[in-house]
């Protein structure tokens, strides 16, 4: 028998081990790199691993990557199962000559990467959905989409990108984070309106039937409401939230009537959508509130004043809807609380037997001139303390005896801060289990031990996001 020990050659000739080596976690993509010019036999074991995972946030570096794929295609796109591309925060955004460019290359590389399961495209460029414009060609089976900062430049574009989503049969969780289409942008290949498009087609009916995470605007929520999604999370962005810089500019009763519209829009949906079957959080951000409507309704301008007269309390309508629909519904948020009727979110609060968590935004109670709407907030003057808050969360859980946790939030009026950087005060019911511990029978029939609990102030700093996610 030889005494001679094991080379590395001889350990990376071996298929099994070197898969087994360079699939460890300690490997860094570098030094998969360096394996990779050292040798051809290193070069052919570490070229699976080293494309598998592809995280770049250089420009530079990302024009590389599309034109390798693109031009070499049969030797490396069949690796690729993580695209991770981004820009770091601050960095200058590109030309446009540019932008036009490396999007177009992307649109011809994504049909090429077949084994893609997650992509994740954030602040690259103002990246366009013409990145999904050969959305025929595309077979990958997606299992995560993350898409931060995409723009739609025409409806032709929103008609590719629901093209793309009808055909993912794998994909489980969609972020969609919708940006403003830059002034110097062009649309370098529009494409006409297909006027023989159905709608059921656009509507996704028959589509999407692992998706349990989506996060995006109303437009596209609406969309995946009438597909057959296994929904569990379900986040959504309204005009109000979207359009804040335009907002700021002036053009205040647009944006909250196209705020107030997206809402109808989605409570009209959930009615008569399956996702009762299965939601268990719902967040709404930029939901428009009492002093939205105000707004609207003393207005001079008639389309609009007439409007908010028709629109009424849309908070109570979404609650009492949640409440008939989402039986299974452990978590609500970011709903405006109101500081003057609360009757309807009370009666709704009443018939969720599963609610654990709720989140309301007290934003408009802080005073004028925070969102940038002058004539807002004008009935409170100061930001409330925690005991005002603590009394509320006491008022509601009244209504709702499952509720723990109540988060209060105030988003940071300094729009050049961090962009997703919130303030809360939280209110969680800690229950103390008593010394005798008799089972009792409570108002719905259960039994259920004797116990009493206390309210505690939670860690504003701690994430509070994903409260549906906590267990008891």
């Amino acid at each position: 028998m030889s005494n001679s020990k094991p080379t590395l050659m001889a350990l990376f000739t071996s298929e099994s081990l070197s898969s087994l080596i360079l699939s460890l976690p300690i490997i860094r993509q570098q030094d998969l790199a360096s394996l990779s010019i050292a040798s051809k036999a290193f070069m052919l074991a570490t070229t699976p691993f080293l494309y598998s995972r592809v995280i770049l946030y250089s420009p530079n570096a990302i024009r590389k990557f599309l034109f390798t794929i693109l031009h070499k295609s049969a030797t490396y796109a069949a690796f690729v199962h993580t695209l991770y591309l981004c820009s770091h925060r601050g960095h200058p955004r590109l030309h446009h000559t540019i932008t036009r460019e490396m999007t177009m290359t992307l649109s011809n590389v994504l049909p090429l990467l077949r084994n893609l399961e997650y992509i994740y495209l954030s602040e690259l460029w103002g990246f366009s959905a013409a990145v999904f414009a050969s959305h025929e060609k595309i077979v990958f089976p997606l299992r995560d989409c993350r898409l931060n900062g995409i723009t739609f430049s025409t409806q032709d574009r929103i008609t590719e990108f629901l093209r793309f989503l009808s055909t993912r049969e794998h994909l489980q969780l969609l972020r969609l984070g919708v940006a403003a289409v830059p002034d110097d942008y062009y649309d370098q290949q529009p494409l006409p309106w297909d006027e023989t498009i159905q709608e059921d087609y656009l509507v996704l009916s028959n589509s999407l039937p692992a998706l349990v995470h989506f996060d995006g605007p109303v437009f596209v929520a609406t969309k995946v409401l009438k597909s057959r999604a296994p929904l569990e999370f379900f986040r959504v962005h309204t005009a109000l939230e979207y359009d804040a810089g335009f907002l700021r500019e002036g053009h205040v009763l647009p944006v909250l009537f196209s705020s107030f519209i997206d809402a109808k829009n989605l409570c009209g949906e959930i009615t008569k959508s399956t996702i009762g079957k299965t939601l268990k959080s719902m967040v709404v951000v930029g939901f428009p509130g009492d002093d939205e409507l105000q707004e609207l309704q003393f207005s001079k301008k008639d389309p609009f004043k007439e409007a908010g007269n028709l629109f009424g309390d849309v908070i109570g309508d979404l609650m009492q809807i949640l409440a008939l629909r989402c039986p299974l519904l452990l978590h609500v948020g970011v709903l405006p609380l109101s500081c003057k009727d609360r009757s309807e979110i009370h009666a709704a609060l009443m018939e969720m037997h599963s609610l654990r968590s709720i989140e309301f935004s007290v934003t408009q109670w802080i005073g004028p001139g925070v969102i940038g709407i002058p004539s807002l907030g004008l009935q409170q003057t100061s930001f409330p303390n925690a005991s005002v808050l603590k009394a509320i969360s006491i008022e509601l859980k009244m209504y709702c005896p499952t509720l723990r946790y109540l988060v209060y939030t105030l988003r940071n009026p300094n729009f050049q801060s961090r962009p997703h950087r919130v303030e809360r005060v939280v209110w969680i019911y800690h229950v103390r289990p008593q010394d005798d511990e008799t089972p009792v029978e409570n108002e719905i029939g259960k039994n259920e031990k004797n116990s009493e609990g206390e309210w505690v102030m939670g860690d504003s700093r701690s994430n509070w996001d994903e409260l549906w996610t906590m267990s008891d």
